[in-house]
């Protein structure tokens, strides 16, 4: 997910770029760092930080940047006892958040009356290790009124091409197929699509 919302901006956009020429006689670095900070507040993504800690067996305490904690764990059939998700679990919700936070913005943008919305996900692994995901399957599920589906195409699309970080980075070693479910909240009534990786379309 990005925070910049100008369509406008290419993914991999520079804002140093817009930089103005450096002031004669000033300290190099320190004058960058207070020109980036000026000029690119509102474009460069800030880094991520985090912690794992033993707290016993396999099971780990993460903590996030941001301050929050959850616990990983490995599968009773490699040592673990099941007490979190595994780091690979993470990485699959991270995508599915990651691409809920954008889709559920952008209908909202456009106006889509959503009562409810779901991510649901499934990830096809390597035999062998390093066992890296093969192939992705990402479905979203949105109920609401008078919902439009060319809309709701077009909000996975920019989301699954343009926004989020994490379908970019998971796309560039497995194949991510994104489908939808569209349910009126009124009559009940269903209808389906499918939207092909890329390379596919």
């Amino acid at each position: 997910m990005t925070s910049v919302d100008d369509p406008k901006l290419p993914v991999r956009y520079d804002c140093r770029a817009l930089l103005p020429p450096r002031p004669a006689h000033s300290d190099r670095r320190r004058d960058l760092g207070k020109r980036q900070a000026r000029y690119c507040g509102g474009i460069m993504t800030s880094p991520l930080d985090g912690t794992v800690d033993l707290l016993d067996g396999m099971a780990f305490r993460a903590t996030s940047g941001s301050g929050h904690d959850i616990t990983l764990d490995a599968s009773p059939d490699v040592g673990g006892t099941g007490r979190g998700s595994t780091p690979m679990e993470l990485l699959l919700l991270g995508l599915g958040g990651c691409t809920g936070m954008d889709v559920i913005s952008l209908l909202r943008k456009m106006r889509q009356q959503v009562i409810s919305y779901r991510v649901e996900l499934h990830a096809d692994r390597a035999a062998d290790h390093p066992k890296v995901m093969t192939a992705i399957t990402v479905e979203h599920v949105v109920t609401g009124r008078e919902l439009r589906p060319d809309a709701v195409r077009r909000a996975i699309e920019l989301s699954a091409t343009r926004y989020c970080s994490a379908s970019a980075m998971l796309g560039a070693v497995a194949k991510i197929t994104h489908s939808f479910q569209l349910i009126d909240a009124a009559t009940g009534a269903e209808e389906r699509g499918t939207l092909l990786p890329p390379h596919d379309g």
